[in-house]
């Protein structure tokens, strides 16, 4: 991959980067959970207010669902880099897909069926530039 296009990326700055110290400081911190059974929960959550969705509008396919492209590179780079597991939710097709099947698809009940037995929790949140804060 060509690097150079990406703005402000520059070898130069990352070259003499020392990570261990970092990598240190992550282990100590990690030292202090108890961690038993190396499983991931990532939730991709959702981009529409759930209260929002219109169900006709999904079955008429109104909505656009995307690949959690963000959430798919951190599962791999987990999986591929340690021997931990990762589950990934993906509120935003649960949602889409609940409603369109005329199920229940508030973030309560997606969060009821969740298995809880994780040793950590990822959490990645897209945010649209379209909106005024």
């Amino acid at each position: 991959m060509d690097y150079s296009k990406i703005k402000n990326y520059s070898e130069d700055k990352i070259k003499d980067i020392d990570l261990s110290l970092q990598n240190k400081a992550f282990k100590n911190l990690l030292s202090n959970y108890s961690i038993n059974k190396k499983r991931v929960a990532l939730f991709n959550m959702p981009l529409i207010d759930p209260e929002k969705i219109r169900p006709e509008l999904v079955l008429d396919r109104g909505y656009t669902l995307y690949p959690p492209l963000g959430p798919l590179y951190i599962r791999s780079a987990i999986e591929q880099n340690t021997d931990w597991t990762v589950k990934l939710y993906d509120f935003q097709l649960a949602i889409l897909r609940n409603a369109g099947q005329k199920k229940q698809y508030d973030l309560e009940t997606l969060v009821d069926g969740i298995d809880f037995e994780f040793d950590a929790y990822l959490f990645s949140c897209m945010f649209s530039t379209s909106r005024s804060l």
